[in-house]
Formats: C-alpha cells, structure tokens, sequence
C-alpha cells in the first residue's frame, strides 16, 4: 500500500503545474471566487457568499453544484496562495485520506493482510485513479472516501451484537457526507449497498432480517441530514428543470465492452474497470466462499452490469436512471470487488509463491494505467492568450460568450472568466438558461436571429470562437450579422460588439409568446418572442395571456381532452383580437390520428420524397416541392387541415390536395394553422425565405415588437459582487417595465430608493418596473429568501433531533447481556471444554439428559460434532485452513475480539485449539504380521 501511494504521490507532484483533470477547472474557478471573496471581506464571506457573478449571468453556485468540494478547496487556496498548488495539496491529502480511511474501515472486519491488500486493489483501480486524477471531479473524488466508511458501518449494524445506534448515527452521517460531496454518487452507492445487503440475507441465513431495517433507517436519516441543502437544490420548486441532464447524457457515459480488457495506459477519456481485481474478486470468491465476499462480487457485478446503461437493459429499469451516468457505477463496482479480491490473503504455506505470484501479477495489471494518470500537464499556452485577449475589456461592463464546440470546457471557462463576466459557463444542466444555451451551440445555423437575440439580451459584448471551422462559420457569420468585429486571431479567436446591449434593457410591452414543447423551429422563425417557461398552455393563468397580442403554440397538450380544456379560454382570448399561430403536427400521434381544435379538423399524413406543394397568390417563388432525401431519408409526416376559412398551401397526398397553411376567424382574431411541419423543414433545410414568408403572413396586421435587440436604459455605477448588485437608473419621463441581464432566482429581494420593490421573470432573467425619473436599484441574495431552504433547514434539524435522540433512547433502555436476569426457561450457561473433534476449547458442554444419559451433552460450534436429545452428529474432519474459517466465522458472530478472548478465557485467539490425539493404531488380526514383521 505504501508502494502504491508513493508511485501516485510522486505522478501527482510530476509533470507541469496544471491539474490534467478536465472537471479541475471548474471546480478551481469556483474555489478561487470563494477564496477572492475571503481575501476582500475576511472569513465571514465564506459564510455570507452564495453568488458568482461571472457564471451564467451570476449563479448561486452553491446551491445545485455540491457544495463540499468548494467549501474545502477555497480556504485552502487561500492559505497556500497559489490555486495550482493548492490543488496538488487537495489530491494529496485526498489520496492518503482514502487510503488511510479505507485501511482502518476494512480492518474492522478483516485481518491485517487482507485489509491491506483490499486497500491497495481499491486505491489503484484504474476508474478510481481516473475520477480523481484525469476527471478531477473534487467533488466525486470526496465521496470515495464515504464508501469504505458506509461498508464498515453496515457490516456493523448487520454482523454486531449489542447497542446498534451508535453506529446506526454514524451510518446517517457518513451518507450525509456523500450527499453533500456528490448526490448522484451518493445515490449509486445506496443502490449498490442495497444489493449487498439483499446478497447479505440471501448467502447468510443466519443473519435476521430486521437488521436490514437498521440500514434503511440510517440512510433514510441521511438523506434528512442534508435536506438542508438537498430540498432546494432537487425539489424544483424555486425554479423547474434545475438540475437537469439530457436524455442523451446516459448513452454518451454508458461503458463499452472493451473498459473491462486490460490496458498499459489510461488515454483522456477512458473508461477502466479493473481487471486484475475483478479476476481476484471471483477467484476469492470461489476458492474461499464466504458470505461476506459473496455479496460483495454479486453487488460489484450487477454494478457493473449496470454501467453499460441500457445496453445492458437493467438499467433502464432503475429509478431515475436518466439522471445517472452509467459509468460511475465503476466507482462502487472497485472497491466492491476489492473488498471481495483480498480474501485470497494470508497467502499460508500450501502453494504460497505461486499464490503470491498470482496476486502481484493481477495487482499489476491494474497498477500499470493507473501510474500515469496522475501527472500534472503545462499550462495551455492557448488559453492564456484567449485570457489575455480580453483583458483590456475586465474593467467595462458586458459578458462573454463562449462558442467553443461542442459546448465550452471547464479550462475554457477557467480562462475567460479571469478577464470578463461570461454567460456560457462549465455543466449547463445546472443553469435555468441550459436549453437556451444548448441550442446556441449545438446548432447556430439553423437559428441565426435567434442567437443575435440571446446575445443582446444577454449584454454580450465579446464572444470568443474555437473549434473546426466548418462549425464556427454560422456564428462568425451571426456575430457578424449582429455588429461584432474579430479583434484577435488563433485557436480562439476574439470578437467585439461595437454598441453596448446594456445590463439593463427596456422590455417592449407588445411582445409575442411562444409555449410548448420542442420549440427550437417555432423561435428560428420568431426569434424575438419570449419563450414561456410552461411547456403546456393550462399551466399559464389566463390573465397572463392577455398582454400578448400573439400566441405561438406547438405540442402545448398531450391528450384530446387537454386540448378541449384550453378551446374556451383561447376562444376568449381570440375574441379580444388576439392571433394564435400553431402547428399541431405530432400532437395527432399524441391522442389518436385525428383530433378537432376550434371547429378545424386535423388529421395526420405522411409523405414520401418528394412532397408537391401547392401555394395560393402572393406566395410565388416558394418551393413547389419539399425535397426531404438529405434531411429524413426514413419520410416525412405532419398535420393537414380541414376547415380552414383560407387555404394559402397544399400538398398532394395520394392523389389528393391537403391544406397545411391557412387561418380560421374565431371572434375578432384570427387562428393561423401551420401543418406538415413547415417551420422544421425550413429550420433543416435551411430554407430562410420560407420562414420568413410564414412569419410575414401570421403575424400581418398585428402589432408585435419584432426587433432583436431591445433598447438599453441608461444606468450608472453597475456594481456586482457574491451577494448582490445594485446600480442607478437615470430615468426618463416614461415608467419602463426593464429586464436585468442577470439570472433570476426567487431568492433575490430588491429595494428602490430604499424601499421594498418587486422582481419580476422574463426568459430566466430578473425583471423590475421603474418609474419615471432616476432611481437607485440594489438587489441582494438572500441564502434563506424561500420556503425551500427554510423547510430543508428544518428538516435537517429535526433529523439531527431524531438521531440523537434514538441514540439516547436506546442507551436509556439497552440493559447488557451480562446484567440482564435469567429466564426462567432459560437453561443454565453451558460449560467448555475441548472438543473431541477438532480440538476447539470452547465447545459447549453440559450435564447429561435423560435421553442422553450417562453422556453429557456436547456441541461444538466449528465442525459440528453435536450429542443431545436429537442424537449423535459427528463433527467434519477439518484441516487447518477449514478450522480457520469455521473460527472466524463464530468470533464474527459472537462479536469477539482476540483482545475480549485473552481477557475473558486467558489464552490468545491462536491457542483456540489443542492437538487432537490420534487413536490408536489397529490390533493385527490374528495370522496377520505387523510392519514389523514381528
């Protein structure tokens, strides 16, 4: 084991000063804002900040990142200064804190070797090296050091005689301490102690069920412990989809086949299981059966079944399992299987060089990846220049944004944040702009308004573009559109916005809603609506909808009689004059193949390549037919329409012209139906003028604020910091509804002129009324501003009460085996004496029965041998590695130490048996001679 930290040590103290983790970054910059905060305000601000202003438009970065991993790596940078070395100091600390931890854990239920070997197999495991060193995941790293104490503590509660709540509160804790490092993490530990336990029941019958109960009990209470943090964070109730993980994430992080092969290196990426220890895990397994181990390479198998996600099917049955990455099942999968490998040890006498030659060889074959793994990587020369890039703008007021492909890594961030404020930050899923953001990136050509839009509501003034160029021409091309200019060239090249957004903005009040699910086509031809955070219509107010002259919805329902609910208030709402523009394409496949929406009847047909179209006057020069081969070779399907008062498009099906464009009068308004998936297509294809020619003819005769940028309000003294900003509006003659570029949380509470003012939300962004004349504005964070944290907090505390006092209650009532009176049907405490057997000293003898009489009756507990009223058993012939195990497994049982032996019967544990006297040899029969020949 020493070996294998020194090898580690010296990797990690290697190499050049940057950590090579990718996760590294982001968790540094983080670590860093908290550590500047310390330095300017004193150690009450690592208490007071909650709010990183340059992380998404300001992010409460403590509330859905796990806080655990920041709260010790900032102090830290703090006292060593320098944040490189700080991190080297943090994996150091780490690599002997889960060394030592696991070592002691696993010493309470295993001999020395065994414990030590089982230490070294889980400190070296290729996936466990990986996460703390390749990945840099401070916070994933924390919760390796929760496993070995989750494992001790269990065996604990399950194996111990005696007061079980003391270990049951520790339990409660230690789950505490993983939730807090990392949940998900912590939730794939309890899946996986779950199935040792239900492997505990099943291999040891022994064991009484109601233990478990303790188990469940312990991580319940847990769970209670970090409520505190978990409630506000997970619930969803101060803002929807927060965290959020696409669907697509679990695919991309399912292992493959090969990371169970065996490998000399570990490349950036890849997955290792641990082959040597796997190998070592089965061979214990089946060489030295034991309930114990057993279970353990059940639950470090089905672990590992589990990280091929749904490749190997199982996992889609698991709860939540979208929001699991399939691979970090790995991490309990090593140390399972360590814990089960290490049972090949002692190495004894039979066959010992070639055991041990075994071992070391399979040891081996892990150690190798892991070595270089550790080594620390140069500083990337092209990130400093990106930095340095815009350094001459870290005094003026705008974000960044950050278009590097296929989203922005953690050192991209890192870099750019030390000049400027940014708003595409490291792990999306943990921002309310997520999809927003995603779309930006992931597809910019097909939406160039809409991110000129995003860009100038954002207040972005400087944009930062890397990656192939094939990807980066759509937004050169957008940046260009939208008034930037290149100022600086390389791998990353840096652009600039002549005219300032504004953190400030006027927000029009003619503005057009988009509402429904899978809106990316919707808001590439209305780039200037206001997407609305519900994605179906009856979850909005009907008062909400009234300031909106326009409504645009698509897959608003999802069943027929959703649909029929919201006929009547979106009748009302066209009877005032409003315009509904939607396209009910899909929504068919939802509730049936046909449906009705306002007296128009929809119904669903599929096209083949191509797809004839047929326009009425004024839409000349449109495509007369919709070519779909390089787009959806598989077909092509959408909504028609019948009923319509206009047609202005058909499309030929089976002989047949269909309506796909047209509009119904409802009242004094107007319903636009938009089918066959018009605005995808032209989204796909590229086809620009046709989605503007729909965009035209929908929205003709209405009033709607089609400008992409909205004006900026004049503000000066624009202050940020980790709790709050605050700035002065100069005012005008007119009252503005205005929108800050700043995220919303319903936790920030604002003040005008000093008095208590109220904060609004318009696309994640906070907004505020300012009335005519100048006016200073100062928003402040507050930690416990919601229901939520203040239900977690009470939650946590009365769980704290809860442990405490079930430990109490339990001390309070427990009356020891040695102080408790004999039962009247009891029998008498048995007496020892050896057995004739095997030689153990403490088999239980007693005076004889009645049937038994005149022999005593005997049992011993490690071979079996038994003489009472049921009859005679003789007892197994053992060898000495069988007495072994059948000693270990009743001082298991009896909770007995070597210590508690020589203490209570005077003789060390390895005197439990006498020489056993061989019987005498046989009589010669008569006539026979003996060896002698005597």
């Amino acid at each position: 084991m020493a070996l294998a930290l020194a090898v580690l040590g010296a990797g990690l103290w290697s190499g050049g000063p940057a950590p090579a983790g990718h996760d590294s970054w982001g968790h540094l910059y983080r670590s860093e804002y908290l550590a500047q905060a310390i330095r300017d305000h004193g150690w009450s601000a690592y208490f007071r900040t909650a709010w990183l202003p340059d992380w998404y438009m300001g992010d409460p970065f403590r509330t859905y990142y796990p806080p655990l991993a920041v709260d010790l790596l900032g102090p830290l940078v703090v006292g060593v200064g320098d944040p490189f070395l700080a991190v080297r100091l943090f994996n150091s600390i780490l690599l002997l804190a889960v060394a030592g931890v696991t070592y002691l854990c696993l010493l309470s239920f295993l001999p020395a070797w065994q414990a030590g070997l089982g230490t070294t197999l889980s400190l070296i495991a290729p996936f466990q090296v990986r996460t703390i060193f390749q990945e840099g995941n401070f916070n994933r790293s924390l919760s390796l050091l929760a496993l070995p104490l989750i494992a001790a503590l269990t065996e604990k509660l399950l194996s111990a005689k005696g007061r079980r709540g003391p270990a049951a509160a520790a339990l409660a804790v230690c789950w505490c301490f993983a939730i807090l490092s990392h949940p998900q993490q912590a939730l794939i530990y309890g899946i996986g102690f779950g199935v040792y336990i239900l492997g505990r029941l099943f291999f040891d019958p022994d064991l009484p069920l109601k233990r478990a109960g303790g188990w469940v009990l312990a991580i319940t209470a847990g769970a209670l412990l970090s409520a505190a943090w978990t409630l506000p964070a997970y619930s969803q109730g101060e803002i929807p989809n927060i965290p959020y993980q696409p669907a697509e994430m679990s695919e991309i992080y399912s292992l493959r086949l090969s990371a169970v092969l065996p490998a000399l290196d570990m490349t950036q990426g890849q997955v290792l299981l641990g082959t040597g220890t796997l190998i070592l895990g089965l061979l214990a397994a089946a060489a030295r059966p034991e309930p114990r181990r057993s279970a353990y390479i059940v639950a470090g198998l089905l672990a590992l079944w589990l990280s091929f996600g749904s490749k190997g099917v199982l996992y889609t049955l698991l709860p939540l399992n979208q929001q699991l990455l399939p691979e970090r099942f790995i991490n309990f999968a090593a140390f399972a299987f360590a814990v089960a490998a290490c049972g090949l040890l002692p190495l004894g006498r039979s066959a010992r060089w070639v055991r041990a030659f075994v071992v070391g060889g399979l040891v081996l074959v892990d150690f190798l990846p892991s070595v270089g793994a550790t080594r620390g990587k140069d500083i990337p020369t092209s990130m400093v220049a990106m930095r340095d890039s815009l350094a001459p703008y870290s005094n003026q007021v705008g974000r960044t944004a950050l278009f590097t492909y296929p989203e922005p890594g953690s050192a991209n961030v890192y870099y750019a944040g030390k000049a400027t404020d940014q708003i595409f930050g490291w792990a999306l899923q943990n921002t309310p702009h997520h999809l927003a953001i995603r779309r930006v990136l992931g597809a910019p050509k097909w939406g160039p308004d809409y991110i000129q839009h995003l860009l100038s509501l954002w207040n972005v003034r400087w944009a930062v573009v890397g990656g192939p160029s094939v990807d980066a021409d759509p937004v050169r091309s957008v940046l260009r559109e939208a008034g930037f200019q290149e100022v600086a060239a390389g791998e990353f090249q840096t652009w600039v916005r002549g005219s300032d957004p504004g953190p400030v903005q006027a927000l029009p009040e003619n503005r057009m809603l988009v509402l429904g699910d899978r809106l990316p086509p919707f808001l590439a031809v209305y780039p200037f609506a206001e997407e609305s955070p519900s994605l179906t219509l009856g979850d909005v107010p009907e008062l909400d909808l009234t300031p909106y002259p326009a409504l645009a919805l698509y897959r608003f329902e999802s069943t027929q009689a959703g649909i029929d609910g919201q006929t009547e208030r979106l009748t009302r709402y066209l009877n005032q004059g409003g315009r509904v523009i939607l396209d009910l394409s899909g929504m068919e496949d939802l509730v049936g193949r046909t449906l009705e929406f306002v007296g128009v009847d929809v119904l669903r047909i599929s096209f083949a390549e191509p797809i004839p179209v047929r326009w009425a006057s004024g839409l000349e020069g449109l495509p007369q037919a919709l070519h779909i081969a390089d787009i959806s070779p598989e077909g092509w399907s959408g909504a028609a329409y019948d009923g319509l008062d206009e047609v202005l498009a058909e499309v030929q099906y089976q002989g047949t012209w269909w309506p796909i464009l047209g509009y119904k009068r409802v009242g004094a308004g107007q319903v636009w139906f938009v089918g066959a998936n018009l605005l995808y297509y032209a989204q796909l294809s590229g086809n620009t003028e046709l989605g503007e020619r729909i965009r035209d003819l929908t929205l003709e005769g209405v009033d709607v604020y089609r400008q992409l940028d909205f004006p900026a309000l004049p503000i000066v003294d624009w202050q940020a910091s980790g709790t709050g900003l605050s700035f002065t509006v100069e005012g005008g003659a007119e009252p503005h509804h205005a929108v800050v570029s700043y995220t919303y949380s319903p936790r920030w509470r604002a003040t005008l002129d000093g008095e208590p003012w109220l904060i609004g939300e318009y696309e994640h962004l906070m907004t505020l009324e300012i009335p005519p004349g100048p006016h200073e504005v100062v928003i402040s964070y507050s930690a416990y501003g919601t229901i939520w944290p203040n239900l977690g907090l009470a939650l946590t505390l009365l769980a704290i009460a809860g442990v405490l006092g079930g430990v109490w209650l339990e001390a309070r009532r427990y009356i020891p085996m040695s102080a408790r009176p004999p039962s009247s049907t009891t029998a008498a405490a048995p007496e020892y004496a050896p057995c004739a057997n095997c030689g153990f000293r403490l088999a239980e003898v007693g005076p004889p029965s009645p049937i038994t009489y005149p022999f005593q009756v005997v049992h011993c507990p490690i071979c079996g041998m038994r003489m009472d009223d049921e009859g005679f058993q003789a007892g197994e012939s053992l060898d000495e590695d069988g007495r072994q195990r059948a000693l270990a497994a009743w001082l298991r049982r009896n909770d007995y130490d070597p210590e508690i032996v020589h203490t209570k019967w005077g003789f060390a544990a390895k005197e439990f048996f006498t020489p056993v006297p061989l019987p005498p040899p046989p009589e010669p029969r008569r006539g026979e001679l003996s060896s002698g020949g005597e």
